[in-house]
């Protein structure tokens, strides 16, 4: 037995993992699956644990560590456990032997643990079955060499100050044949009973990572009865030929199916985050490959060196495969995955050629989608593959099902596709949607500049949120003006309502946390907010004498003064005089004589009724101004 760790070299090529296309090894084994397991009823205990509790477990592939660790920690509030994909069983140096290889990681492995311990969740590496065709079934059938390999595994996982182990041992289903099912089971069945035994009087978790329900050999209802979780890796339904992933509908099957053979609290569905992207073939399987006139080609015709390979796509990249000139891009609503055909040239050598590639891939509404799926159809929760190279997005919207299980839109592709959630929906409901003045989304719901706050943006607006200020919409000529002041940032705060018909006939207003915006086709849009927006709104707001602002606040011609100009007249605040509004014939004169920069200076009273019956006057600092319909308007100075 060999129980010491050994260091090696290798890229993503070198794990094996996910091999083979699930559909056409479907067809092969379900000859074989009638009968062939046991059958488990499902869980009394309900699936789902409910609001708020974490539902995510993922791979953190040793290729991609720094980013993986990055994006896990950031996000660990959303996993139950989390699995580097950091080791490999391989055939040891003798008969029967297996030594653990670790994978480069590109940076310490204390230093990987420390981030990984000090996101407070459990860690259970996985561990791939990287030896020979046959081997690993042949070390489980011998009680002695299985026996060696579970006290290997414990040594690992306590040598690593790990808390559990996670089994990734898919040569059974992918290289061994199925001949071979019917001896491997029960030695499958044994070894997981025994590593279980042993781990858990150690206080350790066990979990294993498994194809999907035609593979019996894996004896799911063992699994479900002794380990304390089961991944059902559900994706690479499409390998060698262009197809979907991880097709929503048979992502649903699946869940089912297993939750007949193991209880619903240890059932996890895996969640592709990631596509592929392949040469599309002929009706002669052929590569769709053509010349720039569009005659049919060969791959003679290409330059010399060109790859057909398939390619891998992370969701993180979704979006440059679907926005290639010309692209063809549907979100296919039965599989529930983005459908993207494009033209690649391809040139060199004196030789041209058109080459036709299908991508199916996966971005934040695929995954959202299957773990809702999952969810509702009797799952505990979701193993994502991988963590690292997924589109932020998907935080996002995960963390909003898990903590509400409120309904998410989506905006079409042509916008996006950008969600809309929680009370900026409600709101954007309410407005009508796509049909409203907003139109369609251009953001995902992130982060305002105010703490705490949130905002979507749309084609038409934006709608803001916060505990405080509630879901409320800015668009048009007044949110120019709010965006042009500093939006969220500037004085006025947060929106506190929508855009509201004002009360002169053909304006509207926004009220915001500390002041507002007055808009007419007449006047523009106008912010008035502070010590003028009381006085504004004690005299009346827009139904008052002074009617719709026709500037924002601006610096008096008096050091340290502020004033706001409106239809009928204008508020002059300072520090030392208050906020006081001049309007009408009493403006006017007070216009005509230079106004605070005149002999007169700021005003101290607004307009009030003077000693004498019909006469008003408002006061300033250097005089008063009276008025009376019979006399007209006379200044006094002091």
């Amino acid at each position: 037995m060999e129980v010491g760790v050994v260091m090696r070299g290798g890229g993503p090529g070198a794990a094996r993992r996910r091999r083979g296309g699930v559909r056409a090894a479907c067809a092969a084994v379900l000859a074989l699956f009638t009968g062939s397991i046991g059958v488990v009823m499902p869980s009394s205990a309900a699936a789902d644990p409910g609001v708020g509790q974490p539902l995510l477990s993922g791979w953190l592939p040793y290729w991609t560590t720094s980013s993986s660790l990055a994006s896990y920690t950031a996000n660990a509030d959303l996993f139950a456990n989390v699995s580097p994909f950091w080791f490999d069983a391989q055939a040891g140096p003798t008969a029967g032997s297996v030594s653990i290889v670790a994978q480069p990681i590109g940076q310490s492995s204390a230093a990987a643990m420390a981030q990984l311990r000090a996101a407070g969740k459990k860690v259970l590496p996985a561990i791939t079955d990287g030896t020979p065709r046959g081997y690993m079934a042949a070390v489980l059938q011998d009680p002695t060499t299985r026996a060696a390999h579970v006290e290997q595994l414990l040594e690992l996982v306590r040598s690593g100050g790990f808390d559990g182990i996670d089994l990734d041992y898919e040569g059974f289903a992918f290289s061994d044949g199925t001949s071979t099912w019917n001896a491997t089971k029960p030695a499958w069945a044994a070894f997981v009973t025994e590593l279980a035994a042993r781990f858990h009087a150690n206080g350790l978790l066990v979990t294993a990572a498994v194809p999907t329900s035609p593979y019996w050999v894996y004896d799911f209802p063992t699994l479900g009865a002794v380990l304390d979780g089961v991944r059902v890796m559900t994706y690479d339904y499409s390998v060698a030929r262009p197809g979907p992933i991880a097709p929503l509908d048979w992502v649903r099957r699946e869940t089912q199916t297993m939750r007949t053979m193991i209880p619903s609290d240890k059932l996890i569905m895996g969640i592709p985050v990631y596509g592929r992207d392949w040469v599309r073939r002929t009706s002669t399987d052929q590569y769709d490959i053509s010349l720039p006139d569009g005659r049919p080609a060969t791959v003679a015709d290409c330059p010399v060196g060109a790859s057909f390979a398939t390619r891998a796509v992370s969701a993180k990249d979704t979006y440059s495969i679907t926005a290639k000139p010309g692209a063809t891009v549907t979100r296919n609503p039965v599989y529930g995955e983005l459908q993207v055909r494009y033209s690649e040239t391809l040139s060199g050598g004196g030789k041209t050629c058109v080459v036709n590639r299908e991508a199916w891939l996966a971005d934040p509404r695929s995954v959202d989608d299957r773990l809702r799926t999952v969810i509702s159809a009797g799952a505990s929760g979701a193993a994502l593959w991988t963590v690292g190279g997924e589109n932020p997005v998907q935080w996002e919207t995960l963390r909003y099902f898990i903590n509400s299980r409120g309904p998410i839109y989506w905006s079409p592709l042509t916008s996006g596709p950008y969600p809309v959630y929680g009370a900026i929906l409600s709101r954007y409901q309410a407005l009508g949607m796509e049909a409203s003045i907003l139109r369609l989304p251009t953001s995902a719901e992130m982060n305002a500049a105010v703490p705490g706050s949130r905002v979507n943006t749309f084609q038409g607006g934006r709608i803001y949120w916060s505990p405080a200020t509630g879901a409320h919409e800015v668009y048009g000529a007044i949110l120019g003006q709010y965006s042009s002041l500093g939006a969220e940032t500037s004085v006025l705060g947060l929106p506190r309502t929508g855009e509201l018909s004002g009360r002169v006939a053909g304006s509207r207003a926004n009220v915001f946390a500390r002041g507002a915006i007055y808009w007419s086709s007449a006047t523009g849009a106008h912010e008035v907010y502070g010590a003028i927006l009381g006085r504004y709104w004690a005299m009346g707001g827009e139904t008052s004498p002074l009617g719709l602002p026709t500037s924002g606040e601006v610096s008096g011609r008096v050091p340290g003064s502020r004033v706001n100009t409106f239809t009928g007249g204008a508020i002059y605040w300072s520090p030392a005089t208050g906020a006081h509004d001049v309007y009408g014939a009493i403006y006017q004169t007070y216009q005509r004589l230079g106004a605070e920069s005149s002999r007169l200076g700021l005003p101290t009273t607004g307009e009030v009724n003077g000693e004498v019956a019909g006469w008003r006057v408002s006061n300033f600092t250097g005089g008063a101004i009276y008025w009376s319909p019979a006399y007209g308007t006379w200044v006094v100075y002091r």
